[in-house]
C-alpha cells in the first residue's frame, strides 16, 4: 500500500486544537453532534478492523473532568490506532470486518479513508464557522 494515503487521514494538531477549542466554548451553550474520536475508532477500529471493543459512542457530552488536552489526546490516540490499522491493510479493496454505518455494510479500506477525509473536512468546515461565531477569528 502506498503509505502517502497515511497521511491523509485528519492529524493536523492545528486543525484538532481549533475542534477543542470549539467543542469547550460551546459546550455550555448547546448540544454538539459526534466527534472524529468516535468516528476513527468506529470505522478503523470496529468497524473495519473488527476489534472486540466497545462501539463508539457518537453523543458529544463532556465530563467535568475533560480539558482540551485530554480531549485533544484521545483525539491524537485514535489517529494513532487508524494508522497503524491503515499501514496493515495492503489491499485497499479490502472489505471491514463489520458491517456498519447507515447502509450497514461492509465497506473496503479505501471507501473508509475517502469517507473519513469526507467526515473530517465536514467537521473542520462547521468548526471554522463555529469559531467564526465564537470569537471572530477566521481561518484561512
Amino acid at each position: 500500500m502506498d503509505v502517502t494515503l497515511v497521511a491523509l487521514l485528519p492529524a493536523s494538531p492545528a486543525w484538532a486544537l481549533l475542534l477543542v477549542g470549539v467543542l469547550l466554548v460551546l459546550a455550555a451553550r448547546a448540544p454538539v453532534q459526534g466527534t472524529l474520536t468516535a468516528a476513527e475508532r468506529y470505522w478503523f477500529l470496529w468497524a473495519f478492523e473488527g476489534a472486540d471493543v466497545e462501539h463508539p459512542d457518537f453523543g458529544m457530552t463532556l465530563a467535568e473532568d475533560d480539558t482540551a488536552e485530554s480531549l485533544l489526546a484521545a483525539y491524537r490516540d485514535a489517529v494513532a490506532r487508524s494508522n497503524e490499522i491503515v499501514e496493515r491493510c495492503h489491499d485497499l479493496s479490502r472489505p471491514s470486518a463489520r458491517a456498519a454505518g447507515k447502509a450497514d455494510a461492509r465497506r473496503s479500506m479505501r471507501w473508509v479513508l475517502i469517507h473519513m477525509i469526507e467526515e473530517t473536512a465536514r467537521h473542520a468546515g462547521h468548526a471554522d464557522i463555529l469559531r467564526a461565531q465564537a470569537d471572530g477569528s477566521v481561518g484561512r
